[in-house]
């Protein structure tokens, strides 16, 4: 007689296994680089298989995009808060997802970082890399270049007192303090209305001085992207813990999100423009210094195989100002006082450390 446990834990493995050879077969097929081979040896039949596949919407070749047009999300409170906020409604896979931990972390007793990998593929989705998001990216890494030739620094009016408190994190832990801003972040962004609201779009839209809604999905976009990243694709951050392993971390943490809560209060974080903007720049320089601190290698297999993620669009434009670990200037996270004086250096956040 088998354990419950036992038999919901080889059925999961075994579709989960299925599920995972038919995303790998239809991957695999839909490449185009596997259409290159199938054409030059004359299989005319599987070169079209495969081309029919890759042109079509099975296999979701969005998401395998020759350029960054779309980007990974993972949102860590739709996943693990009660905290009620303002938030887009949850995707098909989330919701899926919500049922599956119901299923077999509360009622089974499965621990949750055992499925993961499940987590990695239905808690996931895409958006569109728009041209306002492009631009921001774009944007911080001119104003990099400037303060490295000026000398000038980026003050922090509305987010200096929460650098200091993580500048510990930021320069030792970057996988918390990413973690700690993108709750931060999904607190914050909950003061704003949501794009369907139409009335607050034209609203803003009258107002100068208003909130620029499409800025508000900027900052939930690259929230959401630095995690999503630190969850599918951790060797592209400077981390040392697994995804896994961080989850387990911070599920230790009781009541992580109203503590935050609590912290914001501190702040006294203002639903306004500058306020909104700011927080879009510090999400951008914590993607330009995860940017230069990765390998080259890693970008190179993404460009290869499929077309490379934002932050390989954010890479090779550092390049070409010569900026990151693998340039003559380097990208540091704060001003610490133990930095290499050789080389030429710009700091993504300039504080005061405590």
């Amino acid at each position: 007689m088998y354990l419950k446990a036992d038999v919901a834990i080889t059925y999961a493995l075994f579709i989960g296994g299925f599920f995972l050879e038919v995303c790998s077969m239809l991957n695999f097929i839909m490449s185009p680089w596997t259409w290159s081979v199938l054409k030059g040896r004359k299989w005319e039949r599987f070169a079209s298989l495969s081309w029919f596949i890759f042109s079509s919407d099975v296999g979701w070749p969005e998401k395998k995009q020759r350029w960054p047009s779309s980007m990974g999300q993972y949102n860590f409170l739709s996943r693990s808060s009660s905290v009620s906020m303002n938030r887009p409604r949850a995707t098909l896979g989330q919701r899926v997802m919500t049922v599956v931990r119901r299923v077999f972390v509360d009622l089974v007793g499965v621990k949750e970082e055992k499925i993961m990998w499940m987590s990695k593929v239905l808690d996931t989705w895409y958006v569109d890399a728009d041209e306002m998001t492009l631009e921001c990216v774009a944007k911080e890494i001119i104003l990099l270049d400037d303060e490295l030739n000026c000398g000038s620094t980026r003050e922090w009016t509305d987010f200096g007192s929460l650098l200091k408190r993580l500048q510990t994190e930021l320069y030792g832990d970057f996988a918390y303090a990413v973690v700690h801003m993108h709750i931060l972040t999904e607190l914050h962004l909950s003061k704003y209305p949501l794009p369907s609201d139409m009335a607050a779009a034209a609203a803003a839209a009258e107002d100068n001085e208003a909130v620029d809604l499409g800025m508000v999905q900027v900052c939930r976009k690259l929230s959401n992207y630095m995690i999503y990243l630190l969850v599918a694709h951790p060797s592209m951050l400077p981390i040392t813990t697994s995804s896994a392993g961080l989850l387990k971390n911070w599920q230790t943490r009781v009541n992580m999100a109203r503590e935050i809560t609590r912290e914001m209060n501190e702040y006294n974080l203002q639903p306004i423009k500058k306020t909104l903007e700011e927080m879009v720049s510090m999400w951008t320089r914590l993607l330009l210094y995860a940017a230069g601190k990765s390998r080259k290698e890693m970008h190179a297999a993404q460009l290869t195989s499929t077309g490379g993620e934002l932050i390989t669009f954010a890479w090779l434009l550092m390049a070409f100002y010569r900026l990151g670990d693998s340039q003559v200037r380097r990208v540091h996270i704060i001003n610490t006082a133990h930095q290499d004086s050789a080389r030429k250096a710009v700091y993504a956040f300039n504080i005061v450390r405590i």
